[in-house]
């Protein structure tokens, strides 16, 4: 029997005979649908991306009551695909389906919003499969899916992310005083803390461009191993070199002090256990700190941070504050 697009419509729609069913039943089971000479290579972030827009399109646009019970499910829906897109371009849509990563009517996605308390960490994998692990403190706004031309997210805090590759969908990462980063696929840490007039990157892998939205013949271009601040005072880059293997290292539960001025390195640490920290020794705050530590405990680390730099300290673990005197 041959199927063609009316079948599978009735198939769709649960009006075929036994023998209709038994039919389309056996086609949707070959190995290839389309000759595999016309299949195009699709990377897994197209297929993610037509798969959400075709769900997105068939809640929206087709009554309940016409889609099969099987059908409804979204883990089950995309055996069926094929039958559904045929369907679909019978009342008006055209080129629909996984195998064209198809450009669907545009749909309002919904935002989402991930916030890091003080002392935690957390791992998120995006609907493209770009992961993004955020460090204490961060808040991230993202979309439970990505629909437009571009895929964009927005970061208050510090965050590593390891972008999926598409050339055709960049990835931009909007932080504090308009700056943005765009990427296509790549290996970067960002930081953006509250209340600091600095936005730093660092790459580990690929390139970035790490811009001013305003100034856009400022564009920083990095490559792996380099990094760029910028100055909201000064309205300027800086850019250097970096390590490789220290980008990031916080994710491993490395807690690392790179020649931090003292009031820096307070605020890491708050943000690292979760205590509050009261300096009364205010001719500290002058100083800087250099030190490396693997998953250190609160108490091992002030004791140490003391004897380097002479101050006494008491830990209020009830009320979770660290006076310094």
């Amino acid at each position: 029997m041959n199927v063609t697009p009316e079948l599978l419509k009735r198939y769709h729609l649960g009006e075929c005979t036994a023998d209709e069913h038994a039919a389309v039943d056996a086609w949707l089971e070959e190995d290839t649908i389309f000759p595999a000479e016309q299949v195009p290579e699709i990377s897994s972030f197209q297929l993610a991306r037509s798969r959400t827009e075709m769900w997105e399109f068939l809640k929206e646009n087709i009554p309940q009551k016409d889609i099969p019970a099987l059908v409804r499910s979204r883990r089950t829906v995309w055996r069926w695909l094929p039958a559904v897109a045929a369907a679909i371009a019978l009342i008006g849509l055209t080129t629909v389906g996984v195998r064209y990563a198809a450009r669907l009517p545009q749909q309002e996605t919904t935002m989402l919003q991930s916030n890091v308390p003080y002392g935690k960490k957390r791992i998120l994998t995006l609907n493209d499969g770009t992961k993004v692990y955020l460090n204490a403190g961060a808040t991230l706004h993202y979309p439970k899916a990505f629909l437009g031309n571009s895929r964009e997210v927005k970061l208050v805090g510090e965050a590593y992310f390891e972008v999926t590759a598409s050339e055709k969908y960049p990835f931009i990462i909007r932080t504090a005083y308009d700056t943005q980063v765009k990427v296509v696929g790549t290996a970067f840490n960002v930081r953006a803390e509250p209340n600091s007039p600095r936005v730093e990157v660092a790459v580990s892998k690929g390139t970035v461009h790490f811009m001013h939205s305003s100034n856009h013949q400022g564009i920083v271009k990095l490559q792996a191993g380099q990094f760029a601040i910028y100055d909201n005072v000064s309205a300027s880059f800086v850019e250097g070199y970096a390590s490789i293997s220290f980008i990031g290292q916080w994710r491993e539960n490395k807690l690392i002090f790179d020649q931090d001025p003292l009031d820096e390195a307070f605020k890491k640490i708050t943000r690292w256990y979760g205590y509050n920290i009261n300096v009364s020794k205010k001719q500290l705050l002058s100083q800087r700190y250099n030190a490396q530590y693997e998953s250190p405990k609160l108490r091992e680390l002030l004791q140490r941070m003391a004897f380097v730099l002479d101050f006494q300290y008491k830990i209020d673990d009830e009320n979770k504050t660290i006076n310094i005197y």
